[in-house]
């Protein structure tokens, strides 16, 4: 009977994680993540009716919290593979902290305490957006992604929305299994109301939600916009690829979709790889044929990234990201978001949200040790400088663009400071190619969606390699190009104003699960036990 348990609970374990990794793009066989949360709660009522030890538990869901990180985020081994094993094993540990308190509770009070465990993951996932680890890639409500009609009412919820979606789901289904464990016999009644409540309520909800759109959503201003994909590769870029021959490709595809009547051209992130100094600007060769083509096209707005630099002379500028250049002169390096039309000077804007072990080293005078994990990526690896808040660019006609710099998209509510502000448009520029041809593009671009619907905005995305498209505010994607080709597109966005209920009040189901666990989960843990 023990070996018969063992082997039960270790399919549960491997069910739990396979299902997980199948529900992600790019196989998007979304419904199996519910079967997946489904696993991980029966397992853990059989060990703790059991009667087993906490570490049989804890051996079953580190053993599926791995491997379902392994099918996940397999890719990120290309870009380096002892990063990728620092990754793996953190996000084990910290998705495994709100299935392990969950189980002690329960062992302690004999009751399961679902709301808790509910407070529990979200918690921990709304942890993943605000510390320097911050890695929301696998927060649960972005499986929906690659599923925008179904999940309209993330303009009120956002991704926790999904997550609590997820997770009631699988609560309700194991409510259900158990009743027929019990009584061998379920209502069909009770059957019906646990699907309607917890399955076809919210998609209900969405399909009502397009419908309305169709019927109340005004037409708005349009802007057309020209996204520049150049296709080098992600390595020799950085190397062995001249910065002004770079350029002078990407003002070439440009061109050959530039119209009258075009209002931006977007270039990808980091297409500016001559290192730019900020406090003089004019000394750019890159910039100087920037400005030239700006100047062959009047009325003609320019958003690029680039590499850029700025030193410090004076002791009282310097920032805690800064760098020691000699005697005194301090200098930050940069990924930047820049912005040119013929009537105003170069625009800037510091990537804010800076990739763990990439970009920033989290910690890095308690957490030194961890330096040998650091992920080089084109050169950028240590300490970026960073602004302290998203700021949106403006065109002669008013229109308001979000630089948004690459990993900056997967964080629901910091997009939604640029919409607060006046954003009409998303503009998400990244380098996608550091993982090859492989889930993580794939992954990155459907995230984008998420935030078109979360915010009611159109998002033009330009990719050095990877894909560069445009998706509309309901999570369509309207036009996107291929992996590995050098392209340039043409589309037309809305100039959108509206304001969602996200958009104010941001990731509030995460505040209020925080709020929740703050309180109950002392209450819990110093209850005596009868």
């Amino acid at each position: 009977m023990v070996k018969n348990n063992i082997l039960r609970w270790l399919l549960y374990s491997l069910g739990a994680a396979t299902s997980f990794g199948l529900a992600w793009v790019p196989l998007n066989i979304t419904p199996l993540i519910f079967i997946s949360f489904f696993l991980f709660l029966l397992l853990e009522q059989e060990i703790r009716l059991a009667k087993k030890n906490t570490f049989v538990f804890l051996c079953f869901i580190v053993l599926s919290n791995l491997c379902l990180n392994l099918i996940t985020t397999y890719w990120i081994w290309n870009a380096s593979p002892g990063g990728a094993v620092f990754a793996w094993l953190f996000d084990t540990f910290l998705m495994t902290i709100p299935l392990l308190i969950f189980h002690l509770v329960n062992k302690k009070t004999q009751k399961p305490n679902y709301w808790l465990f509910i407070a529990l993951w979200i918690s921990v996932e709304l942890l993943h957006t605000r510390w320097e680890f911050a890695y929301p890639w696998l927060t649960l409500g972005n499986v929906f992604a690659a599923w925008p009609k179904i999940i309209q009412w993330y303009e009120y919820t956002g991704t926790f929305g999904g997550s609590l979606w997820i997770l009631l789901v699988s609560i309700g289904a194991l409510k259900l299994f158990n009743l027929y464990k019990e009584f061998k016999t379920i209502s069909a009644k009770k059957i019906f109301n646990q699907i309607f409540i917890y399955v076809l309520a919210p998609l209900f909800l969405s399909f009502y939600i397009l419908s309305s759109r169709n019927l109340t959503t005004k037409n708005n201003n349009i802007a057309e916009i020209t996204i520049v994909q150049p296709n080098f590769d992600a390595y020799e870029k950085f190397e062995s690829i001249n910065p002004i021959e770079q350029v002078k490709q990407l003002i070439y595809l440009a061109n050959t979709k530039l119209k009258e009547n075009t209002n931006l051209v977007l270039m990808p992130e980091t297409a500016v790889q001559e290192n730019v100094d900020e406090k003089n600007l004019n000394a750019n060769n890159s910039l100087s044929l920037l400005d030239t083509f700006i100047t062959k096209h009047p009325g003609l707005n320019l958003l690029t990234g680039a590499s850029s630099y700025k030193f410090y002379y004076d002791k009282n500028e310097i920032t805690p990201t800064a760098r020691l250049y000699q005697d005194n002169i301090y200098y930050d390096f940069y990924n930047t978001a820049m912005f040119k039309n013929s009537f105003q000077p170069w625009l800037v804007y510091h990537k804010s949200k800076l990739v763990p072990g990439v970009e920033n080293m989290p910690y890095v005078n308690v957490l030194s040790f961890l330096k040998k994990f650091v992920i080089n990526l084109g050169g950028t690896t240590g300490g970026l400088g960073k602004d302290k808040e998203p700021i949106n660019f403006i065109d002669n006609n008013k229109t308001q663009y979000a630089p948004v710099i690459c990993y900056e998209s997967v964080f629901g509510e910091y997009i939604t400071e640029y919409v607060k502000k006046g954003a009409n448009v998303i503009c998400i520029i990244t380098n996608d190619a550091w993982w090859g041809n492989t889930a993580g593009y794939k992954q990155h671009f459907e995230y984008a969606k998420l935030r078109a619907i979360e915010n009611r905005r159109f998002i033009a995305r330009s990719a050095n390699t990877g894909i560069s498209g445009f998706i509309d505010d309901e999570g369509n994607s309207l036009q996107q190009t291929k992996w590995d080709e050098a392209i340039a597109i043409n589309g037309k966005v809305k100039v959108n104003n509206e304001i969602t209920f996200y958009t104010k009040y941001g990731d509030f189901i995460g505040y209020i699960s925080a709020f929740y666990l703050l309180f109950n989960l002392p209450l819990v843990f110093g209850r005596r036990r009868k």
